[in-house]
Parts: C-alpha cells; sequence; structure tokens
C-alpha cells in the first residue's frame, strides 16, 4: 500500500503533455550496467544498450509532436532532452504552473491502487512506452534479468539558458563518467 506522506516527483498541476522542453533520466534496476561500459572516453553499447538507442532514434520518427533532441546512453542509465510541440514546427517552451482547477492533470486516481492514468501523448506515456520495449525486446531475447527503476526523474526545462545547460550535460556525459 502506498504511504500517504509519499514524496511527489513531478510538478504538482503542470501538464506533463503540453508543449514544452523536459530532462529526463531513466535508470535501470539495480544500477547494473546493463548498457554497456565506457571506453576510452566512448560508450561501447551492449545489446540491450543498442536495443535502446535503435528505440530512442525511432520514437522522433514516429512520434510527431515529440523530438528527443539530445541523448546519452551511459552504463546504468540514459539522460533525454525531450521536446514536445503542438506540431512538427514549433519550438514552444512550458507554461509556467497555472490554477490547479484549470489542469488536465487533475485526473481522478484508481481507487484500488491510488494512481493516477497516463495521459496520452504526456512524457509518462512516453517513457512508459519507451520501457515497455526495451523489456520486451530484452524478454525475447533471453536478457529477463534486465529491468528498469519504476519512476524516472525529470525537470521542466524553462529557458534557453536551461536548454544549453542541459544539452551541454548531455553531451559531456561520457566523458565526464566516473566510476
Amino acid at each position: 500500500m502506498l504511504s500517504q506522506n509519499r514524496k511527489h516527483i513531478r510538478l504538482r498541476n503542470h501538464n506533463y503533455s503540453q508543449p514544452g522542453l523536459y530532462f529526463i533520466t531513466i535508470n535501470v534496476k539495480p544500477r547494473l550496467r546493463f548498457f554497456g561500459e565506457i571506453e576510452n572516453g566512448k560508450m561501447a553499447l551492449s545489446n540491450i544498450g543498442k536495443t535502446a538507442k535503435s528505440n530512442l532514434d525511432a520514437i522522433s520518427e514516429k512520434i510527431r509532436h515529440i523530438t528527443i533532441e539530445e541523448y546519452s546512453i551511459m552504463p546504468d542509465h540514459i539522460h533525454l532532452l525531450v521536446r514536445i510541440r503542438l506540431d512538427a514546427r514549433s519550438d514552444d517552451l512550458p507554461a509556467r504552473p497555472h490554477d490547479p482547477e484549470a489542469s488536465p492533470n487533475n485526473l481522478p486516481a484508481h481507487p484500488l491502487k491510488n494512481i493516477h492514468p497516463l495521459q496520452k501523448q504526456s512524457i509518462s506515456s512516453l517513457i512508459n512506452h519507451f520501457k515497455g520495449k526495451v523489456k520486451r525486446w530484452c524478454n525475447e531475447n533471453n536478457y529477463h534479468y534486465f529491468g528498469w527503476q519504476s519512476k524516472y526523474h525529470d525537470s521542466i526545462v524553462w529557458d534557453e539558458k536551461g536548454y544549453e545547460a542541459v544539452k551541454k550535460y548531455i553531451r559531456d556525459n561520457v566523458k565526464n563518467w566516473r566510476l
């Protein structure tokens, strides 16, 4: 049973399907190096890492309003800079949090599990779909031991300065890796 005092990891009243930029980190369970190793300052992808990469590369092609602007696959986690657009050409930044009564994120919780359903075309839906595709491939290819942490970390990128900082962090992540 979930605790009433559980920490909220998402910004309350923010609609995570609205246009904007999102910095996402997804970890594997239990932080094992399933995606490969860093060798001579470069990421050498394992088969699971290659599968994650091919699924990330396909997202922008298959989902017209979502672009993965940058990503870095690390040995035990993945960083993403995701842009959600109103349409395929806009460069919308997210709106600041607003009146909670007007937010479509105020969906009723499931009565038995105290969880909210996935909102279509949202960051949660995207991450759930990506994790599911990679895990399904792992199960079909005898990597049954592979698993994701149940949640992910996100930060909303509010402005150009934050956008540039996140892009640099993601691009430099492999060379800054410490064992």
